[in-house]
C-alpha cells in the first residue's frame, strides 16, 4: 500500500506544480494511509477482541510503539544522512554523497528479505517456546554474505562502479564509496538484529539503536568538516549498535511469549 501510493500520489502531486512539496506530501500521505490500513487489518489482535484459547496470545499492542520507533533507526541510511549532507555541504559534495548513498542502498536492501523471513519465523518459534538463536545466526550469516559481497565489490572497484552508473562527473565519489559500503554492511547486520529483537520481545537493542541513531544525527550536525567524517560517524554508530545488540541477543536466554493450549 505504501509503496504503491508513493507513485500514484507523487506523480500527480508533482505534475500539478507542487514540486518538492508534492513529492514529500505524497510520501507522508502514503505512509499515513498505509499505517491506518495496517491498524484496521490488525485491530482485532491489537485491541484483544479475538479470544481463541487454541492460539498463542501474541500481545501485539505492547510492541506497537517500539515498532513505530523502529522507523527512526531505519530512516538513517540514504535518507536522513543525505538530507543533512545536502544542508551542510555544497551542491557538488552533496551530489557525490548522494551517488554513494544510492549505491549503498544496494548493500542495505539486498538482504532485506532476510529480515522479512526472520521476523515471522523467530516470532513463531519464540511464542511456542522453541529456540530462536539458530534462526538469528543463520540470518546474520546470509545477510553477511549478501551485503558483504556487494561491499567487497565496492571496495575493489569503486571508481568503475561510480563511472558505470553515474558517469565521469562523479568519479571523485569513488574515494568514499568503500567506506560507505562498509558502514552500510554494518547497518544491514544491525537491521537483522533489530528485527530479531522485536520478534523475541527484547526491546533494549531496539531502543539502543534508536538512541545511537539520534546521537549520529547530532554528531553530523556538530561535526561535518568533510564527507569522510560524516561516513565515519555512521560507521562507528552502526558498529556500536552491532557490538551491543549481538551479545545481548545471542547470549540472553529468551523466555517464550506465550504457550499453546493443551488438548
Amino acid at each position: 500500500t505504501s509503496q504503491g501510493l508513493k507513485l500514484l500520489l507523487g506523480v500527480p502531486f508533482v505534475l500539478v506544480g507542487w514540486g518538492l512539496m508534492g513529492a514529500v506530501g505524497a510520501l507522508l500521505a502514503s505512509t499515513s494511509i498505509a499505517t491506518v490500513v495496517g491498524l484496521a487489518l490488525s485491530r482485532d489482535k491489537l485491541f484483544g477482541s479475538v479470544h481463541n484459547p487454541a492460539q498463542t496470545n501474541l500481545k501485539l499492542a505492547p510492541v506497537l510503539l517500539p515498532t513505530l520507533i523502529l522507523a527512526i533507526f531505519m530512516s538513517m541510511p540514504a535518507s536522513v544522512d543525505v538530507m543533512l549532507v545536502t544542508h551542510f555541504f555544497g551542491g557538488s559534495e552533496a551530489g557525490l554523497y548522494n551517488a554513494v548513498a544510492t549505491v549503498g542502498k544496494v548493500v542495505v536492501f539486498l538482504p532485506m528479505a532476510v529480515s522479512f523471513i526472520l521476523l515471522p519465523r523467530a516470532t513463531e518459534s519464540h511464542a511456542l517456546g522453541r529456540g530462536t538463536r539458530k534462526i538469528l545466526l543463520q540470518s546474520l550469516a546470509l545477510a553477511l554474505v549478501l551485503s558483504g559481497g556487494v561491499a567487497l565489490i565496492c571496495w575493489a572497484f569503486p571508481e568503475l562502479i561510480i563511472t558505470v552508473f553515474f558517469g565521469e562527473a562523479y568519479i571523485e565519489a569513488g574515494a568514499i564509496l568503500g567506506l560507505y559500503a562498509a558502514a552500510m554492511l554494518l547497518f544491514s547486520l544491525d537491521v537483522v538484529l533489530i528485527h530479531y529483537s522485536l520478534a523475541v520481545r527484547n526491546l533494549w537493542p531496539m531502543l539502543f539503536a534508536d538512541l545511537v541513531t539520534l546521537v549520529e544525527v547530532v554528531a553530523i550536525v556538530l561535526m561535518h568538516q568533510s564527507l569522510t567524517q560524516v561516513i565515519w560517524i555512521l560507521f562507528w554508530g552502526n558498529l556500536l549498535i552491532l557490538l551491543f545488540s549481538l551479545p545481548c541477543l545471542v547470549l540472553r536466554r529468551v523466555r517464550p511469549e506465550g504457550h499453546i493450549a493443551q488438548g
